[in-house]
C-alpha cells in the first residue's frame, strides 16, 4: 500500500498576505471543502449533551460567545477526471466570506460545534433560537453540509465513527480496492514552491508493515473504551493500547470470525431442517404458540444493529463533542475523542500520523473520509456529492441521538437579521 505525505501549510499573520491568493484559488476551484477547528474551550461537557436539543444549542451558543477559535483547518478537495479578488482586507473573517461565496459542499466531522463557532467568530452573532440558526446555515451553504461522523455511522456502518478510526478504516478499505485493481481513491497534492517550504509541515500516513512485526512478541491488549469511542479517561497513562492500526486489525479478525460462525450455523440449520423433514410429517402452528425464531432470522437482524459496548449513556458521553480545546501554556490538553495521544509503546509509523491534534490535518482526514464514501457510492453519471449521497446531505450528527440535526429551513422559521445583512453585503461584493 502506498504511503501519503500530507502537506499541512502553517498560515499565520506574517505570511497571510503572501498565501492569500493561493488560498482563494484553492477555495474557488475545489469540489468540496473540509473544515476543522481547534477551540480555546467548550465549558460544561454535560450541558453540551443535554437531551433537549434546544437546550444543547443554548449551551453551544454560550461556549461560542465566551470562547474562541484558535486554529482553523481547511482542506480543499478537487475531483480530477479519470485518466482572486485582493482588494478586500485580508483576514480570517474575509476568508470565511470567500468560502461562503465559493458555494461548495461543506464537510465536517461531528460538526455542530464547529458550525456554531465558525458562525460566531467569523460571521455574526449567533441567533438565540436554533431554528433561526438552521435557517441561516441552509442559506449560507446552498451546496449542502455533510457530516462524516453521520456518514460513518449510517452510510458505511463502520464499527466506530470517531475521526481517526473512520479515516484509517477508509484508507485500509481503499488499499484493498487498490490491491484488487478495483476502482479506488487516489490523492494528489499540490506541488509547493521552495519559497513556501518553511510553512509546510508534512505528515506521513502509512500502515505498519506486518512483515516487520516481531512474531514472538505478545500483541498488546487493546483498550476497549478507546476502541469503541476514540476516548479514554486514563489518556496516556492507560496501560492498554490506543493504537488505531491494532484496533482495525482486531475488528477485521472479529468480522472474519463472525462470518465463519454464521456459515457454520447456516450449515447446521440446513442439516437440522433436512433431518426433521425426513423423520416427521408437517404439523400446523397453533394460534397460541409463538413462531420459532430461526438462526437465519437472528443473523440478519443482528447485522442491522451495532452492539453498544458500554450502554447508551456512556456512549452519548464518550461520543460527545469531538473538539479539542487548546491547553494553556504549561498544561496538558484535556483528552477528548479523536485527540488522545498514543502510549509510548505504539509503533513509530503510527505516531507520525496520529496522537497530536492539528486542525489542518484533521480537516484533511475529514475530507478523505468524504472522498472515499463519495467514490464508493458514485455512479458515472453523478456530478456532485448530493447526487450520490442524498441520504447524507444537510444531516449533522447529534451525540446521543439516533436522528441527525437536519439543516433545512422550515416554513415557520425566519433567517436572523444579522445573517440577512451579511448576505446582502456578500451579494454586493462588500465585506
Amino acid at each position: 500500500m502506498t504511503s501519503l505525505k500530507v502537506p499541512v501549510i502553517d498560515v499565520h499573520n506574517d505570511n497571510f498576505s503572501e498565501l492569500w491568493p493561493s488560498i482563494l484559488l484553492a477555495l474557488k476551484t475545489s469540489t468540496f471543502i473540509a473544515l476543522d477547528t481547534e477551540l480555546s474551550g467548550l465549558g460544561s461537557r454535560k450541558s453540551l449533551l443535554n437531551q433537549c436539543v434546544e437546550e444543547r444549542y443554548k449551551s453551544i451558543c454560550l461556549a461560542a460567545r465566551t470562547r474562541s477559535v484558535l486554529s482553523l483547518g481547511i482542506a480543499c478537495f478537487k475531483m480530477l477526471p479519470e485518466k482572486g479578488d485582493e482588494r478586500r482586507l485580508q483576514s480570517v473573517r474575509t476568508l470565511f466570506l470567500e468560502l461562503l461565496q465559493a458555494q461548495k459542499p461543506l464537510i465536517l466531522h461531528n460538526g455542530l460545534i464547529d458550525l456554531a463557532f465558525l458562525y460566531q467568530c467569523f460571521y455574526a452573532q449567533l441567533p438565540d433560537k436554533m431554528m433561526n440558526f438552521i435557517a441561516d446555515l441552509s442559506e449560507m451553504f446552498p451546496a449542502g453540509i455533510y457530516d462524516t461522523k453521520y456518514a460513518s455511522e449510517f452510510e458505511t456502518r463502520f464499527t466506530a465513527s470517531y475521526l481517526e478510526y473512520a479515516y484509517k478504516k477508509c484508507k485500509h478499505e481503499n488499499g484493498k480496492l487498490m490491491d484488487s485493481s478495483s476502482r479506488h481513491l487516489v490523492v494528489e497534492f499540490c506541488r509547493y514552491p521552495a519559497a513556501m517550504s518553511a510553512y509546510v509541515d508534512y505528515r506521513l500516513c502509512s500502515f505498519p508493515d506486518p512483515a516487520a512485526a516481531d512474531p514472538g512478541a505478545d500483541a498488546p491488549h487493546i483498550c476497549e473504551r478507546f476502541s469503541a469511542y476514540g476516548w479514554c479517561p486514563n489518556g496516556a497513562k492507560c496501560a492498554q493500547s490506543h493504537n488505531i492500526d491494532l484496533i482495525l486489525q482486531e475488528d477485521e479478525k472479529c468480522k472474519e470470525e463472525k462470518k465463519k460462525r454464521r456459515r457454520k450455523r447456516k450449515k447446521a440449520a440446513a442439516a437440522d431442517v433436512q433431518v426433521e423433514m425426513d423423520s416427521e410429517p408437517p404439523t400446523k402452528q397453533s394460534a397460541e404458540e409463538p413462531l420459532p425464531c430461526s438462526e437465519m432470522e437472528l443473523e440478519e437482524t443482528g447485522m442491522t444493529f451495532s452492539v453498544q459496548r458500554h450502554g447508551d449513556e456512556e456512549r452519548a458521553a464518550a461520543d460527545g463533542p469531538e473538539k479539542t480545546p487548546a491547553a494553556p501554556s504549561g498544561e496538558a490538553a484535556p483528552l477528548l475523542p479523536d485527540s488522545a495521544p498514543r502510549p509510548s509503546s505504539s509503533s513509530s509509523s503510527s505516531s507520525s500520523e496520529g496522537g497530536t491534534h492539528r486542525a489542518g490535518f484533521d480537516a484533511f482526514m475529514t475530507g478523505y473520509i468524504m472522498a472515499y464514501v463519495w467514490m464508493l457510492k458514485k455512479k458515472s453519471s453523478d456530478s456532485s456529492a448530493s447526487c450520490c449521497l442524498p441520504d447524507c446531505v444537510n444531516k449533522v450528527y447529534l451525540s446521543g441521538k439516533n436522528v441527525p440535526l437536519q439543516i433545512v429551513k422550515s416554513v415557520f422559521s425566519k433567517s436572523s437579521r444579522a445573517h440577512v445583512q451579511k448576505m446582502r453585503l456578500i451579494s454586493s461584493g462588500g465585506s
